[in-house]
């Protein structure tokens, strides 16, 4: 597969590359200048065949895509996403709005200790489109497009994944980890009651017309005075926006090559969201993958030590299915 050299813009001057990453800035429609991250150039094996691109979508919250630790500097799902490719693939990963390199939420997952400007921009469609610009700004500085593109959403990147293969034809591949399928109302009660060890149906029904309640209960004018507090860790804002569509209904517009994976054991995000979502699209074209994977967390780590080694085997056979599909 040929490299790639970057030829219509370079990378930031005052930026060493981070865990071989290095940085650059996007303008999106909106006006802002959205910060990326891109890995170096794969080894050449094919040279008359055009390029491939894997952009990591990171989960809720307001965390840096890269971390302090006691080693020194970590990184999230993108740098596991890249060593799985062997060079095969560039990797890309966008850091979030209103979020500075190493910033930390108080709770992961979480909307605490957020920015203010984090807070009051955070919605799908503006996350969207700052995903959308990267990508875009990175093919326009590779000065060709890539022949394939693949979208890796863990948890609340999963329902973004889809939202962009919705809107913009270079997504051809999409692949969710531990992610809502259906509508993330109904799966947050279900989690809620797994928690609390109650299976009872009614129950479920009752916490799904709370939370509606909850989140769209009151006047228009009551409802924007409430648009930047917390409910279950996020703003009333990001609910919102969010909960305007699904995976589901997003795939339902256009069907890309799926791999759908989720930990049967997973607390956060119920596993029965991923089946529903693969039996509702199993006899479209091209069939999507499910991958249940065993005794993890909804992070994939190894539920009894909390190793990653689940992780980088699940992303080895989307690295290949991705390569091969």
């Amino acid at each position: 597969m040929a490299g790639i050299g970057i030829t219509g813009g370079t990378a930031m001057k005052d930026d060493r590359p981070i865990e071989g990453f290095s940085r650059f800035e996007a303008l999106d429609q909106a006006g802002r200048s959205i910060t990326y991250y891109a890995d170096g150039a794969p080894e050449a094996d094919a040279k008359d065949q055009p390029p491939l691109l894997a952009v990591s979508i990171q989960g809720s919250g307001c965390d840096s895509v890269f971390r302090r630790t006691p080693q020194g500097i970590g990184s999230g799902h993108q740098g596991r996403l890249r060593d799985a490719g062997r060079g095969r693939y560039r990797t890309l990963v966008v850091e979030k709005p209103g979020v500075s390199l190493f910033d930390e939420s108080e709770q992961p997952g979480t909307s605490f200790g957020c920015s203010p400007a984090f807070l009051q921009t955070f919605t799908l469609d503006r996350w969207g489109e700052a995903i959308r610009a990267s990508v875009e700004d990175f093919q326009d500085r590779a000065g060709q497009r890539f022949a394939k593109t693949l979208l890796v959403g863990h948890s609340e990147g999963g329902q973004v994944a889809p939202y962009l293969c919705a809107r913009h034809p270079w997504v051809t591949h999409v692949a969710l980890i531990g992610a809502p399928g259906t509508n993330q109302i109904l799966e947050l009660a279900i989690s809620d009651l797994i928690r609390s060890h109650s299976v009872h149906i009614p129950d479920a029904t009752r916490a799904v017309q709370r939370l509606v309640d909850q989140i769209y209960g009151g006047t228009p004018g009551e409802q924007e005075d409430r648009r930047f507090e917390l409910l279950h860790g996020h703003t009333y804002g990001r609910w919102r926006s969010f909960l305007q569509t699904s995976p589901l209904s997003c795939l339902m517009e256009r069907m890309p090559h799926l791999y759908i994976a989720h930990g049967i054991s997973d607390e956060k995000v119920s596993s029965l969201s991923s089946t529903l979502l693969f039996l509702e699209l199993m006899h479209k074209t091209p069939r999507p993958v499910l991958d249940l994977i065993e005794d993890v967390t909804h992070g994939v780590r190894d539920i009894r030590n909390g190793e990653d080694a689940p992780l980088r085997a699940l992303l080895g056979r989307i690295a290949d299915w991705f390569v091969g599909a």
